[in-house]
């Protein structure tokens, strides 16, 4: 006759595989979460690939192509049975590829939401956007054209052809002359960002003169103040007086910096506004 367990050693063996879930139970998370993030890549690889099969089937000249991975799906260069591997759900109208021909240079890149461009080219006049030639310019004193990034709130000064955003911050420095604005933007990039960050950006500069100019409406524009400011005029640094509207020669003024985001940088959140900006990210 066998003898049957006695309660006590029913507990000690719940308690002990308890423990032992307890341990596993994260490892086999992380696991699983591993290889989800390892097949989304490989995911991403393959998309794009095939976004660069279509590519080179078709003939334009655009400076952007945008290829959503439905319609790769709808037209046979993915299987139809494709998922995110990260949701196991089918893939959205927001996922996509942007194939960038910069003068011959092209580039691919993969995206899971709404870039700046998405965003700023559905917007028109009422929201102080304006389109001039393939550029989308904010322009007005109330343009809704906030935006944080490196932790800090920046204003967009236009979406460029490329779809390149660039992005404007007041500096206001008035030792900042014209010997040193060289090194000041030097400093600036390798002291104030992070490695993930200067990945997401193609340049800084000082606002360029064509850009102030476009960026009035009705005589006025949020780059507007009383103090003189630093343009980049003719590919050189001159000052600018934001009254009169004239150039003139070295002295000291304020800084307008700006910076020349990538095409695929997502908005995770935000209205543009004052209060609620756009939030950039991955």
């Amino acid at each position: 006759m066998k003898k049957g367990y006695t309660l006590i050693e029913l507990l000690a063996v719940i308690v002990i595989l308890s423990v032992i879930a307890a341990i596993a139970y994260p490892k086999i998370i992380d696991v699983i979460g591993s290889s989800k993030i390892k097949a989304y890549n490989v995911s991403k690889k393959n998309i794009v690939e095939s976004a660069k099969l279509k590519y080179l089937a078709d003939v334009n000249s655009l400076n952007v192509s945008e290829y959503k991975v439905v319609d790769l799906i709808d037209e046979g260069y993915i299987k139809n049975t494709a998922k995110n591997p990260l949701t196991n759900e089918k893939y959205t109208e927001d996922a996509k590829v942007l194939i960038t021909n910069d003068n011959g240079n092209v580039s691919y890149s993969y995206v899971e939401g709404e870039t700046l461009y998405d965003i700023v080219s559905k917007k028109n006049s009422e929201d102080g956007v304006y389109k001039e030639d393939l550029d989308y310019i904010y322009k007005g004193e109330d343009a809704q054209n906030y935006v944080s990034f490196n932790g800090e709130i920046y204003r967009i000064l236009r979406i460029d052809s490329y779809r390149n955003a660039y992005i404007l911050k007041d500096e206001k420095n008035k030792n900042i002359n014209i010997n040193n604005i060289k090194s000041y933007i030097n400093s600036y990039y390798n002291d104030n960002y992070s490695e993930k960050e200067k990945n997401e950006i193609v340049s800084f500069d000082i606002l360029d003169y064509q850009s102030y100019l476009k960026s009035f409406n009705d005589d006025d524009s949020y780059i507007l103040n009383n103090n003189d400011i630093w343009v980049n005029y003719n590919s050189q640094y001159k000052t600018l007086n934001c009254v009169t509207n004239k150039i003139e020669e070295n002295s000291n003024a304020n800084i307008r910096f700006v910076i020349k985001l990538k095409n695929d940088i997502i908005v995770r959140s935000g209205e543009g506004t004052q209060l609620n900006p756009y939030i950039l990210g991955e």
